[in-house]
């Protein structure tokens, strides 16, 4: 093979990986910017139309920043600057208010990040997701009182506020990556009864404290009931759950063996899995968990029954 002939192979698998990312880029739900170090757009992604009303390029050769709410301007510019000062990889995520073409605001989170154009200079790359449905949810849920009080999990409530709205998007996407995990203290009266209530107290906020570290913060964990637990992990397929359910019963087994208590600590489990068809509901996706939790507990020898 000659060098030109070499030469014109990585062109053409250049310009394939480049017709790749910018298909990947253009089909994005997510808006993606280009600016100058002076805030100047010099890229939109078609998705800007879809979130703001603005064809990409309305945009074009204008200052992002003259769009950004007055409240949030500092913060998002501090943190531009201080991005492309350091010439960091990426910036931290900002949240901040964008105008809407039709002049209302929408809420995003966005992170940045350096990278250098062809000429050598340097050019943010910016990721934006729309996050207004979740700011209003959040505003909804610091109205109520929707935390438990001993552990500091969601509630009942607010699991199914939540969980309502997670099931929506995931009927909009039309996947099924949305699990419940319904998780029951074994053996939790037997504590109660042996060593007090507050003894009691105490070994429920232990388990919170593992479940806590078992899931990721995007993941919604409660505490439904007494020694009831329920987890909505999202994003996952079968092979993370495994590695899920196996990181919870390692951390399980760590808080036993650094023998915190004088008894054990144990969970029973129970998944069930978004199902278009029949598993929809809140209600339904709880009540099929709560079911396979309870068959599980009935295998465990001398565990107690409800």
């Amino acid at each position: 093979m000659d060098k030109s002939t070499s030469r014109s192979e990585e062109s053409l698998a250049l310009r394939k990986g480049e017709e790749f990312f910018r298909t990947l880029i253009e089909n994005s739900t997510d808006v993606i910017t280009i600016l100058d170090t002076e805030g100047v757009v010099h890229y939109q992604s078609p998705s800007l139309q879809r979130i703001f009303g603005y064809k990409p390029e309305e945009l074009l050769g204008k200052n992002a920043f003259s769009f950004v709410h007055p409240e949030d301007l500092n913060g998002v510019v501090s943190a531009f600057q201080e991005t492309i000062k350091n010439q960091a990889v990426s910036s931290p995520v900002v949240r901040f208010r964008f105008r809407h073409r039709e002049g209302s605001w929408i809420y995003l989170e966005a992170v940045g990040r350096i990278i250098k154009n062809d000429e050598g200079g340097l050019q943010y790359v910016i990721n934006s997701r729309d996050v207004t449905e979740r700011v209003r949810m959040e505003s909804d849920l610091r109205a109520l009182s929707l935390s438990d009080e001993l552990t500091g999990l969601r509630n009942r409530r607010a699991f199914e506020v939540l969980a309502e709205q997670e099931i929506a998007k995931t009927k909009r996407a039309k996947t099924d990556s949305l699990y419940f995990i319904f998780a029951d203290m074994d053996d939790f009266k037997a504590v109660n009864d042996g060593f007090g209530h507050a003894e009691g107290d105490k070994a429920l906020m232990a388990a919170a404290k593992i479940l806590r570290k078992t899931f990721r913060g995007v993941d919604i964990v409660a505490r439904i009931g007494g020694d009831e637990f329920v987890v909505l992990v999202t994003g996952a397929d079968e092979d993370n759950l495994q590695v899920i359910l196996k990181r919870l019963r390692d951390n399980i087994q760590a808080w036993n063996s650094a023998k915190e208590s004088s008894y054990t600590l144990s969970m029973s489990i129970g998944v069930a899995r978004y199902n278009a068809e029949k598993l929809n509901t809140v209600e339904a996706l709880l009540s099929q968990a709560d079911r396979l939790m309870y068959e599980q507990k009935k295998q465990k020898p001398g565990k107690e029954i409800r």
